[in-house]
């Protein structure tokens, strides 16, 4: 499982059809494709959180999406959320703009002004560029890699209205993701696509409101999507 909260989430609530051999979040597919570097000296309390910082500067996506572990999983599953963080250029290397690496205090604010954001042009070439090396290394499995199609939730199924990271509306969200959905499709990934009735999120979510924390019905749908792929192939 290479992605976010929303995959993790889907085996979270379907324990008795899924099991995670392993799971690399907070990772963009840029950073994992460009050059591998040692981290500096920074402090994280969650062990957890320290080894995403750790693996992005080490850019281990790339070995790891090709490794012997993933290529003999049962699925290999990849969702594009934590793309929306951007990244950002950093010894040499990028780094995803995540807020674990933004508690390192790694970043200067000299560095952060050459934040590539998510949807601009240049993002999206670099990003375009990892993704066929991504396809590229999982070229053996093809037939047992998905891709969530998820999109950004405007709502709440209590009514509650959401907003959108960085001020952005969640439509134009939305929106940017699209193209790079159509990039993978193109590649000839696998995109699930999310029903529109399940693009809400809930308060009753382990971890609360959010464009990326959906009702219940979102996972399970994307869990019958990959069980139906995977019986036709």
């Amino acid at each position: 499982m290479y992605g976010s909260c929303v995959s993790r989430d889907l085996v979270r609530l379907d324990p008795d059809r899924f099991e995670v051999s392993y799971y690399l979040a907070r990772q963009s597919w840029i950073s994992a494709f460009s050059k591998p570097v040692a981290p500096p000296r920074y402090e994280l309390a969650s062990k957890f959180q320290a080894r995403m910082v750790d693996f992005d500067f080490r850019s281990m996506g790339k070995r790891l999406i090709g490794g012997d572990q993933a290529l003999a999983s049962d699925v290999i599953l990849l969702d594009l959320i934590d793309e929306r963080l951007g990244v950002i250029p950093l010894n040499g290397t990028y780094v995803t703009w995540s807020g674990e690496m933004r508690r390192t205090g790694l970043v200067s604010s000299a560095d952060l002004r050459k934040w590539i954001k998510f949807g601009t042009d240049k993002h999206f070439a670099l990003w375009s560029k990892a993704a066929e090396k991504v396809r590229a290394a999982l070229e053996p499995a093809m037939d047992r890699v998905f891709v969530l199609g998820a999109k950004f939730a405007e709502t709440s199924i209590e009514g509650e209205t959401i907003d959108g990271p960085s001020g952005r509306p969640i439509a134009e969200w939305n929106a940017m993701y699209d193209r790079y959905y159509a990039k993978l499709e193109d590649l000839g990934f696998t995109v699930l696509q999310q029903d529109p009735e399940s693009c809400v999120s809930t308060t009753e979510h382990l971890w609360g409101v959010a464009p990326y924390h959906y009702v219940d019905r979102a996972y399970f749908d994307f869990g019958d999507a990959i069980l139906t792929h995977r019986r036709a192939v």
